[in-house]
């Protein structure tokens, strides 16, 4: 019961503390978006050209080369 009577004071008060919790949360948001955008351009542009080959074999018959 104390594990339950923590977790509610807890979330009190984190609640309680609304606007520092926001502040702190853009503070690690904003240079984590300047580091993760880039990384996600370079995946993007990975992943199409991982799926080329599969366009490519799209209009491959077997059976004539067979």
């Amino acid at each position: 019961m104390k594990i339950l009577t923590s977790y509610k004071n807890g979330f009190s008060n984190t609640f309680r503390n609304a606007r520092l919790i926001t502040t702190v949360y853009l503070f690690v948001l904003i240079p984590a978006l300047l580091i993760a955008l880039p990384y996600w351009s370079a995946f993007r542009k990975a992943i199409d050209d991982f799926i080329a080959p599969g366009k490519l074999l799209s209009g491959f018959d077997y059976t004539a080369y067979t």
